[in-house]
Order: C-alpha cells, then sequence, then structure tokens
C-alpha cells in the first residue's frame, strides 16, 4: 500500500498543486476548509463533483486519489 515518508509534507504540497480541485470541491459542497484534520470530506466528494469541465473533474479526481495514499500513511489504531 503507497504512503507518504512525510504526510505533513505531501499534504501541504498537495494543497498548492489541487488548488483548483480544492476550490471546487469546497464550493460545490460547502466544506469547511482544507486542513489535516478536515481532509475526510474532500477525500469522498472528490469523486462527486458535478461539471462538465473535465480538466476539473480530474483534478477533482487527482485530490480523492492523494487523500487516499495520504489516509493509508498513517498507522491504524
Amino acid at each position: 500500500m503507497p504512503v507518504f515518508e512525510d504526510p505533513d509534507d505531501a499534504f501541504a504540497e498537495a494543497a498548492m498543486d489541487f488548488q483548483t480541485g480544492i476550490a471546487a470541491i469546497q464550493g460545490q459542497f460547502d466544506l469547511e476548509p482544507f486542513t489535516p484534520s478536515n481532509w475526510e470530506p474532500y477525500k469522498n466528494y472528490g469523486s462527486q463533483i458535478p461539471t462538465e469541465d473535465e480538466t476539473l473533474r480530474e483534478e477533482c479526481m487527482r485530490v480523492s486519489i492523494f487523500l487516499d495514499f495520504y489516509e493509508n500513511s498513517f498507522p491504524n489504531p
């Protein structure tokens, strides 16, 4: 299972790289800001963005995919 060696750095980089997708998900689903403590809704909704813009849809999917890897970067309790 892929994981990030430094999840905090990976999260910060993704927040910069996927700004457009994150903003679209946040606006469409009226979510709280994208933070390390509030990322789960973005993972769930990224693949559900209702748009005809294929580029935006792909970026939102990348947010969900990134967050799937991000989630795996932490040990299970």
